[in-house]
């Protein structure tokens, strides 16, 4: 599965399965590799115009730009079985979806308003009332990320992946393994739980996964640190020394093999923001976007405000994305976009 697609370029996105990769090229086209089970690798006919890509055990999952998903491969939880989950038939009607993930025999998307719509095995009953959701991840179980950095789990817990911390905060970004879940901090901490301990020495991180095996953490300047946990450890051996520059990760379910992707610098922390215009009651502004990201213009009408409103999501395209406000009819408005 580590064997990369020859003349593989122009890649903007990668996602990581059980026994399968995905990468999403930036014309809008997806490339897999890897064994091929149950369909997972084998992209539906005409499939194009993708945003973002998620794998799961033995399923693929991808987001078009029209909101809505596209899902292939297996309805099955493990290799010989043919139990039927439904994990790749999308829920009909499923539209506005600006984030996706998926998990062992589940799946997840994250619509513009904030809300989140599960599908699959029994283990995705959405918690009700749950909303301002901005980042989803899955393992064996379900994770939400909420816009104020608190961390709701649902599902699977038999090695306590599903139990949060308490006093878990300040979270921006969420990852769940088979059995253990991964929280990355604002200050760049990452915090772990179930099957997993997080070295003290993993520092300035801005990107995190787990896998079946191994845990990884991209730095601030480009490098990865990597961390064994699991059950079914096979000695996997870490990222190459030499890999630097590297601006997206994933990790596998099993084996414990690692996924890269390398850009021409360190990853991208700040983003500028241009064009700003506001014409009547609508201020809109430009920025480069990044697939896989989902992001929120917010505003305010007093800096003496605490409090931030939020417009509906938006997924980006690793193009530019514009971003409007259409209800600026006050004498002064404070934005600020935010990104996860």
């Amino acid at each position: 599965m580590t064997n990369v697609p020859a003349h593989l370029t122009n890649v903007t996105a990668i996602a990581a399965g059980m026994m399968h990769n995905l990468a999403l090229k930036s014309d809008g086209r997806v490339v897999a590799w890897g064994y091929n089970n149950y369909g997972q690798t084998d992209m539906p006919a005409g499939l194009a115009d993708v945003m973002a890509i998620a794998a799961g055990y033995f399923h693929s999952l991808a987001l078009k730009s029209n909101g809505t998903v596209v899902a292939w491969g297996a309805d099955t939880t493990s290799l010989g079985t043919s139990r039927n989950y439904g994990q790749s038939v999308v829920p009909p009607g499923l539209t506005n979806v600006v984030a996706i993930s998926g998990g062992v025999s589940h799946s997840l998307a994250l619509k513009s308003d904030g809300t989140v719509v599960a599908w699959g095995n029994s283990q995705t009953n959405v918690p009700a009332g749950l909303t301002n959701i901005i980042a989803i991840a899955c393992g064996s179980h379900s994770l939400a990320l909420r816009a104020d950095g608190t961390v709701v789990a649902w599902g699977d817990n038999s090695s306590g992946q599903a139990n949060v911390p308490v006093g878990l905060t300040n979270v921006v970004a969420i990852s769940g393994g088979v059995m253990n879940s991964l929280a990355l901090r604002s200050d760049g901490r990452v915090i772990g739980w179930g099957d997993t301990r997080v070295p003290e020495q993993i520092t300035n991180t801005v990107a995190i996964a787990s896998g079946g095996d191994i845990c990884l953490a991209a730095r601030a300047d480009g490098t990865v640190s990597f961390w064994y946990y699991g059950l079914y450890f096979i000695n996997p051996g870490g990222p190459p020394a030499s890999l630097t520059n590297v601006v997206a990760i994933a990790t596998k379910r099993f084996p414990g093999d690692g996924l890269a992707l390398i850009a021409g610098g360190a990853p991208l922390l700040t983003t500028a923001l241009t064009d700003v215009v506001r014409s009547g009651a609508t201020f809109s502004v430009t920025l480069q976007s990044q697939s896989g990201s989902v992001y929120a213009l917010e505003f305010k009408d007093s800096l003496t405000d605490n409090r931030w409103t939020a417009l509906p999501l938006v997924a980006g395209n690793n193009r530019l994305l514009r971003l409007s406000d259409t209800t600026a009819t006050v004498a002064q408005r404070f934005y600020r976009v935010r990104r996860w």
